[in-house]
């Protein structure tokens, strides 16, 4: 089993990725920001230039997918509070101070952005959809990687999200998915390792930056 390797040519856009995939599935972490961010956006709001980033992509890639759990991470009904809390409105008897109005602004805007990209993940059908023959393979794979899932920490978000990408490997072409978890990362190098699959049938992305992914790489154990 060999380390993932980190060079120039490891590191591909998101139009890249899709060209070189059928199927791309992205994360929650992905989406949030990458690796290089300055701090993951609190209350599970994407970061601003993320959402615009990712919402683009969406629009223009039809092979880039998240699934059901994914999206479900982000509730657009837990925004109210935020987008009807007035910038004048006292709170604990006073008036807010300039920096509470401030976070107010700022965080009324990670609601928008996020709402957006909920929308057009929506709008543009960008959910993952299994047909029956698939959910057939579920259960199956479930098993396979229970142990590895149970000893990585990895939570049933992420353990659904890497399961599609399996299946969907197997049944419709090449698929990826994109992650800063490494936890996945971990459940995948065994997956790979123990099924003899190469890492183009089921390839794996982290978001380093902004808009630049890194492949990574395994040495398959036969």
């Amino acid at each position: 089993m060999g380390n993932s390797q980190k060079n120039s040519k490891d590191i591909f856009s998101l139009d890249q990725i899709t060209e070189n995939y059928d199927f791309v599935l992205v994360d929650t972490s992905a989406l949030l920001s990458s690796m290089k961010s300055h701090g993951t956006e609190r209350n599970g709001f994407v970061n601003h230039e993320s959402a615009i980033f990712f919402a683009k992509h969406f629009r223009n890639n039809s092979n880039l997918y998240v699934t059901y759990s994914v999206l479900g991470e982000y509730d657009p009904t837990q925004s109210g509070y935020f987008l009807g809390y007035g910038e004048k409105d006292i709170k604990g008897g006073r008036y807010l101070s300039s920096k509470e109005i401030n976070s107010i602004r700022k965080t009324k805007k990670r609601i928008k952005k996020t709402n957006r990209l909920v929308s057009t993940i929506q709008n543009e059908n960008r959910i993952l959809q299994l047909d029956k023959k698939e959910w057939k393979l579920y259960e199956g794979i479930e098993e396979k990687i229970r142990e590895s899932c149970e000893g990585y920490g990895v939570g049933e978000v992420d353990k659904d999200l890497f399961i599609s990408g399996a299946i969907i490997a197997n049944t419709r072409g090449h698929s990826s998915l994109i992650s800063n978890d490494f936890g996945i990362v971990k459940v995948w190098r065994d997956f790979l390792s123990s099924e003899g699959i190469s890492n183009r049938q089921f390839g794996f992305f982290v978001r380093d930056s902004p808009t630049k992914f890194r492949k990574l790489h395994i040495r398959l154990i036969k």
